[in-house]
């Protein structure tokens, strides 16, 4: 799947030369869906008011994001559990997690536990299906100086989507403004 027409892919790449003789394949092999459409889904239900993302980064959006969490998963929430990571001989800290009325797992971390921290796409895939949802605090505005916590933050999104599980964003700034 991707999200560029055949004729798209690769359209600014280095040595996109050598690229264009496979599209005429590429499109005989594939067919091209559309699936555009009036609405965009990512920003439905997304009011001030929403239980997904809060912004800014203030004693009442914290206050609000807290509350949301306990309502999810109550008191009985498990802090600093250590998340083995299989095949290997290392682990990830989860500050807070706890279980939903549905028995999931959902999880609390800071943008700094998550982003900052040396962790990649193995960790992110650990989490992502250990937990079906995941509440992140503390996301900045993305500025030049933020490159690899900018690339770990969309890996982790990326994953994060595709594994399909939920995510609670507190942030500095509006979710249409963060990068």
């Amino acid at each position: 799947t991707s999200n560029y027409r055949p004729e798209e892919l690769y359209a600014k790449g280095f040595n996109r030369d050598q690229f264009v003789d496979f599209i005429p394949d590429l499109t005989g092999q594939c067919p091209v869906i559309d699936l555009g459409g009036e609405t965009d889904y990512r920003k439905v239900d997304l009011s001030e008011n929403s239980e997904i993302f809060w912004h800014p980064i203030n004693p009442d959006t914290t206050a609000s994001f807290n509350q949301t969490f306990e309502k999810m998963v109550g008191k009985d929430v498990t802090k600093d559990f250590q998340l083995p990571i299989p095949m290997e001989k290392r682990h990830i800290s989860v500050p807070a997690y706890g279980t939903d009325t549905r028995g999931a797992k959902v999880a609390r971390f800071t943008f700094n536990d998550l982003c900052v921290k040396n962790m990649g796409r193995a960790d992110y895939s650990v989490i992502a299906e250990n937990y079906h949802t995941l509440f992140i605090e503390g996301v900045p505005k993305f500025k030049p100086d933020l490159g690899a916590e900018f690339r770990r933050f969309i890996s982790l999104t990326d994953i994060l989507y595709g594994k399909k599980v939920a995510l609670h964003l507190q942030s500095e700034v509006h979710t249409e403004q963060l990068f």
